[in-house]
């Protein structure tokens, strides 16, 4: 089996697990605040990363030479992920996916600045043409756009900050020393800004956190095993699937599906989305 093979199974698995940690998150949002949600399944992801990652690298993962841009990543993580949380109490599944994958767009328009990277038309116009449908997914009116649908925009401005720093980073560390790092620096994060909003956790409650974390274990190894498999431009287009398989999710779990014109928004994005991978 080819790398772009592997990568492709490992990416499938990844939309795979990511909308039933969505669901569960969904699920615990009408009793539980973004932070103390995220907090639980922070600690828990470190808990169970931790001896393994030390056991590997060792000590010298304890004080990497860029530990401060790291935590900044861990920072970046915890704000993108209290975005994408708390507008899931607003949103079905399938338009919260699509407007989180508007992330490659924003790298894509900004990189010339931020990056030196090059980007022709082609690019741009798949962009532009992403962005339309950005704005048909949240239908701005004269009064502005709802709660959810701001919140939401949120998640992929701060998770393409992320992956500016990652690439503006990239060799400077291991994958595995970045991901604890990371990890570390949203979970601390996430429990200062789960004190003000802490509330006891019930059993169930908690078997869902904890169940959720294991999901986003899964979602976060799948992910990084996708891309050191195969080619980013084979690997990306395979993500969009994220999108159906979330509509799938939010059918099955709450009968919500997005309208026909919530629908056309989503093709656009996930179109020029496809388009810009092809062309990196």
């Amino acid at each position: 089996m080819s790398g772009n093979q592997r990568g492709i199974l490992w990416i499938i698995l990844f939309v795979s697990i990511l909308p039933l940690m969505d669901a569960m998150t969904k699920a615990l949002t009408d009793d539980y605040s973004a932070a103390q949600i995220l907090a639980v399944r922070f600690i828990f992801v470190f808990l169970v990363l931790a001896p393994p990652a030390l056991a590997g690298p060792g000590v010298g993962m304890l004080s990497p030479p860029n530990k401060g841009l790291l935590l900044v990543r861990g920072a970046l993580i915890s704000c993108s992920s209290m975005f994408y949380v708390a507008a899931l109490a607003y949103l079905p599944l399938a338009t919260m996916a699509a407007i989180t994958m508007l992330y490659p767009l924003i790298v894509t328009a900004v990189s010339p600045l931020l990056l030196g990277e090059k980007v022709g038309i082609y690019r741009y116009s798949a962009v532009i043409l992403g962005f339309v449908g950005a704005v048909i997914v949240l239908r701005p009116t004269v009064d502005g756009i709802g709660t959810g649908e701001l919140l939401a925009i949120g998640a992929p401005v701060c998770f393409s900050a992320y992956i500016i720093l990652t690439r503006h980073m990239s060799g400077q560390s291991d994958k595995m020393t970045q991901l604890l790092w990371t990890v570390a620096g949203a979970m601390i994060i996430l429990c200062i800004a789960a004190v003000q909003s802490w509330k006891p956790i019930t059993g169930e409650a908690l078997g869902l956190m904890i169940m959720a974390g294991l999901f986003a274990l899964g979602v976060y190894l799948s992910q990084i095993a996708a891309f050191d498999a195969g080619e980013a431009s084979v690997i990306v287009p395979f993500s969009y699937l994220n999108i159906a398989t979330a509509a799938l999710a939010g059918y099955l779990i709450w009968g919500h599906l997005p309208d026909g014109l919530g629908w056309l928004g989503i093709s656009l994005i996930a179109i020029s989305g496809v388009a810009v991978a092809l062309r990196s």
